[in-house]
């Protein structure tokens, strides 16, 4: 059996979901000449993940560069821009941000903010005519996906999650390993995510974040538990857990765990915090 790669997060960002957003958002016709022609991506929210993990990944992707930005902060546009060298045209505020529908140098809007602005984000860059990536988790609510998906089709635009795991050589050896029946019936499946959060942020925002650490890290648990057992969960217990900082948390769960049942009687025991 192959030992899979280990790249860092932002090696994938760089080789893999940009990439794949890339070939999406290619005619078919042209998807050959990819190499040829870097598509332009637009960073919209220029916050840490855009900063340390996107933008350099950009620097080093084979299909996409960066091509612009969005920002609230005059500041953050103005170091982007000597950053990278950006045309001053390409730098946009939330205010001019429709005008990125005037630059053929952006193909793509990449949206990297808290998942309760998605939803105006996302719609808005779609009437622009750009395709659009959005971080996950998508929005915090169905209505508002459906919405967003709505806005992309009838813009004729691609619309992607930027969830970089469905190209992880770990997580398709994970998925390979999960269905290789030499292994004997796969039935139990245990996995979780959770970090230390020192200061406030976005995350415990109910109204900006939608949910706690659930939407928020456990996704990941939830879909790779998925991708293994190669459906959707046909039920699911969870529980939060006690608060030990409730003053902190006081908007959302700091800590969960949950039970899910597959068929042909998988489980999986998953936490997030």
């Amino acid at each position: 059996m192959k030992t899979p790669v280990s790249l860092s997060r932002r090696e994938f960002i760089g080789q893999a979901s940009l990439a794949a957003a890339a070939a999406l958002a290619l005619p078919r016709r042209l998807r050959g000449a990819a190499s040829e022609k870097k598509l332009g991506v637009a960073v919209l929210g220029l916050g840490n993940y855009a900063t340390h993990e996107v933008a350099p990944a950009l620097e080093v992707a084979k299909y996409c560069r960066l091509a612009g930005v969005i920002t609230g902060t005059p500041s953050k546009g103005a170091a982007w821009r000597k950053r990278y060298d950006l045309p001053e045209a390409s730098v946009y505020s939330y205010e001019t941000m429709a005008r990125v529908a005037d630059n053929p140098d952006i193909d793509i809007v990449y949206i990297v903010t808290p998942p309760g602005t998605h939803r105006d984000f996302v719609v808005a860059m779609a009437k622009a005519g750009k395709h659009v990536i959005s971080e996950k988790p998508l929005a915090p609510t169905v209505a508002e996906c459906d919405e967003m998906i709505a806005a992309c089709k009838a813009a004729g635009k691609k619309f992607s999650v930027g969830y970089r795991l469905e190209f992880e050589p770990h997580h398709i050896e994970m998925v390979r390993l999960a269905r290789d029946p030499s292994f004997g019936p796969f039935t139990k499946m245990r996995g979780g995510f959770g970090f230390h959060m020192s200061g406030r942020q976005w995350r415990i925002d109910k109204k900006l974040a939608g949910g706690g650490p659930l939407p928020d890290v456990g996704i990941y648990v939830l879909q790779a538990a998925r991708r293994a057992a190669g459906a959707w969960p046909v039920a699911v217990t969870a529980h939060e857990l006690p608060k030990t900082r409730p003053d902190f948390f006081n908007e959302v769960e700091e800590a969960i765990e949950w039970t899910a049942e597959y068929p042909g009687g998988k489980i999986c025991k998953g936490w997030a915090s």
